[in-house]
C-alpha cells in the first residue's frame, strides 16, 4: 500500500526542515570563523590584549549562535504543512493550488496520486541545495584559517599568558624588540608549582630561587639586561631572544635596553617562610613531684609548600649555682610521607624513667619541623619551649610554683632555721602569741 498524499507531504516537510537547519548551522559557523579570522588579522597588525582575545572566543561563539537562531526563526514556517504546500505549488504550477486546498480542508482527494513522487524529488532537491552556499563559505573560511601562521591562529583560538610573542613578528628593524615582552617563571622543583607566564610585566613576584626567563621577538644582538653592576646579554632562542636569571631573596630592578629603547621590570621575590609549629602537649610549664612514667607529646606543623620532617627535641639541665650540665636528645614523630603535605600533626611519648632525672633537673621540650626548600633552606620552624622541673626535697616555709606572689592573709608565712621564728598570717600566726594553759573544773 503506497503512502497517502499527506504522508508524502510530511516527508517533504522533514526534508526541507533538515535542509534549512543545516543551512542555518553552516551560516553560524561561517559567522564565527569570519569573526575569528578578522581578529587574527587585526592581532597580526596590532597585538590584542589577552583579555580581549579571551573575550573574542565568546563573542565569536555568540555570533555563530545568534546567526543560527536568526535563520531558524526566519525559516520557522517550514515546519508547517501549509508553508510546505505553498513551496511545492511555487515549483509545480500543474498543482493549481490543489495541494494547499487539500491541506486547508484536510481532504487529500484534491491531489492526484501521480503527482506525489514529484513532491519528494522537489523537497529532496531543495534540502540538498539550501546549504550549498554556506558550506562553500565554510570551506573557504577554513582554508584561509589554515593559510594563516600557526601562532596567529593559536593566539585567538586558545589565548594564554605568555603568547604575545607568538604573533607575526614585525619586519620593521627600527622598532623596539622589548615589545611584545614575556616573563616566564619556573618555581623551584620542591614547591611543586606550575610554571607561569606574564605578558609585558612591570613587576613580577616569583618565589625566591625561581628561574625567570624574559623573551621577545627579533634578533638577540644588542638586547641587554642590567642589574646593579651586572649586565646580561640576550641569547638567541627560536626566532627571538631570551635572557635567563635566578630570582634572589631581595627585590631588584632589571633595566632592559635595546639601542635607545628601555624597559624596567621589578623582581620582588617572595621568600619561602619556614614551617609554623605549635606545641599542643604539654600545654604549659609544670613541676613534677616524681619523674616517672611517660609524658605524651603532640604538636601541629604547617608550611606553605610542604613539610619533609617533624620531631621533638629535649634538653635536660642539671645543677645549681654556677655549675650546670646539659644533655639533649631527639624523639622522632610520625613520618611525613606525602610529597606535598602542608599540614601535619605529630605525636610521640617521652619516657621519663629513661632520662634518670633527679630533684632539681629541668626538661626543656619543643617541636621542630623542616620543609623541602633545597634552594635557600631547608626552612626550620620551632615551637615555643615547655619546661618541666623536678621538685627538690627542701625544708621551706613557703614554696611558690609559677608565681612570685604567694603571700596571702589567710595562709601562714615564715621560714625554717635562720629564716625566721614562727609564722605570720593565717590562724597559725596565733601560735607565737599564745601560751597553753590547762584548766580543770570538776563538777563532782
Amino acid at each position: 500500500m503506497s503512502p497517502s498524499p499527506f504522508a508524502r507531504l510530511r516527508l517533504a516537510r522533514l526534508l526541507l526542515a533538515a535542509g534549512t537547519t543545516v543551512r542555518a548551522l553552516a551560516w553560524g559557523v561561517v559567522a564565527a570563523l569570519t569573526l575569528l579570522l578578522t581578529a587574527a588579522a587585526v592581532d597580526g597588525i596590532v597585538a590584542l590584549a589577552l583579555e580581549t582575545r579571551h573575550s573574542l572566543r565568546f563573542v565569536s561563539l555568540g555570533a555563530g549562535l545568534a546567526t543560527f537562531a536568526a535563520l531558524m526563526w526566519r525559516d520557522r514556517r517550514v515546519w508547517t504543512l501549509r508553508r510546505v504546500a505553498l513551496w511545492l505549488e511555487e515549483r509545480d504550477a500543474s498543482l493549481a493550488y490543489t495541494l494547499v486546498t487539500a491541506v486547508e480542508t484536510g481532504d487529500d482527494t484534491f491531489v492526484r496520486s501521480a503527482q506525489e513522487s514529484a513532491w519528494t524529488r522537489s523537497a529532496r532537491t531543495g534540502a540538498l541545495s539550501a546549504p550549498i552556499v554556506p558550506l562553500a563559505a565554510t570551506v573557504v573560511a577554513l582554508v584561509v584559517l589554515l593559510l594563516l601562521p600557526a601562532g596567529a591562529v593559536a593566539r585567538i583560538r586558545s589565548p594564554r599568558p605568555g603568547d604575545s610573542i607568538r604573533g607575526i613578528a614585525s619586519r620593521d628593524a627600527a622598532r623596539s624588540r622589548l615589545s611584545p615582552f614575556v616573563a616566564r617563571i619556573e618555581p623551584p622543583a620542591y614547591t611543586h608549582n606550575q610554571s607561569s607566564s606574564i605578558d609585558d610585566p612591570i613587576e613580577i613576584r616569583p618565589i625566591a630561587g625561581s628561574i625567570v626567563t624574559f623573551t621577545g621577538q627579533g634578533s638577540a644582538s644588542g638586547v641587554v639586561a642590567h642589574m646593579n653592576a651586572e649586565s646580561l646579554a640576550a641569547n638567541t632562542r627560536d626566532d627571538g631572544w631570551s635572557i635567563r636569571l635566578v630570582a634572589g631573596t631581595k627585590p631588584i630592578a632589571v633595566r632592559f635596553t635595546d639601542r635607545s629603547f628601555e624597559r624596567l621590570v621589578v623582581i620582588n621575590s617572595i621568600p619561602d617562610a619556614p614551617p609554623v609549629v605549635t606545641l599542643r602537649s604539654p600545654a604549659r610549664d609544670s613541676v613534677l613531684r616524681t619523674p616517672t612514667g611517660t609524658l605524651a607529646l603532640s604538636a601541629d606543623a604547617s608550611d606553605d609548600f610542604g613539610l619533609t620532617s617533624a620531631m621533638f627535641e629535649y634538653i635536660v639541665s642539671s645543677g645549681e649555682g654556677e655549675t650546670f650540665k646539659f644533655r639533649s636528645g631527639v624523639i622522632a614523630g610520625k613520618p611525613i610521607t606525602a610529597p606535598r603535605a602542608t599540614h601535619a600533626s605529630i605525636t610521640a611519648a617521652l619516657p621519663l624513667d629513661g632520662l634518670k632525672l633527679v630533684p632539681g633537673d629541668i626538661v626543656h621540650i619543643r617541636a621542630v619541623a623542616r620543609d623541602g626548600n633545597n634552594v635557600s633552606g631547608p626552612g626550620v620552624g620551632t615551637s615555643e619551649t615547655r619546661a618541666l622541673r623536678v621538685a627538690r626535697a627542701i625544708e621551706t616555709g613557703v614554696l611558690s610554683i609559677n608565681s612570685n606572689s604567694s603571700v596571702r592573709p589567710s595562709t601562714p608565712f615564715g621560714g625554717f632555721k635562720q629564716s625566721g621564728f614562727g609564722r605570720e598570717l593565717g590562724m597559725h600566726a596565733m601560735d607565737g602569741y599564745s601560751e597553753v594553759k590547762n584548766v580543770f573544773y570538776s563538777t563532782e
